[in-house]
């Protein structure tokens, strides 16, 4: 697909959409990830995003 062929009003929507989403989970800064039932926002050492995955999964 070429950049001529984005439906801008589609692409606008979704983004809409994303924003509203994240506005109701409180994210309100770049990168936020959704891990089990946290919320965890900002740049993060990696080892704390591994952690809070093996929390969600019972680890």
């Amino acid at each position: 697909m070429s950049l001529a062929q984005i439906d801008v009003p589609v692409v606008d929507a979704e983004i809409a959409r994303n924003m509203q989403t994240a506005a109701k989970l409180g994210m309100n800064g770049t990168p936020s990830w959704v891990v089990g039932d946290r919320i965890l926002s900002g740049a993060l050492p990696i080892e704390e995003i591994e952690k809070a995955i093996a929390a969600a999964r019972g680890a």
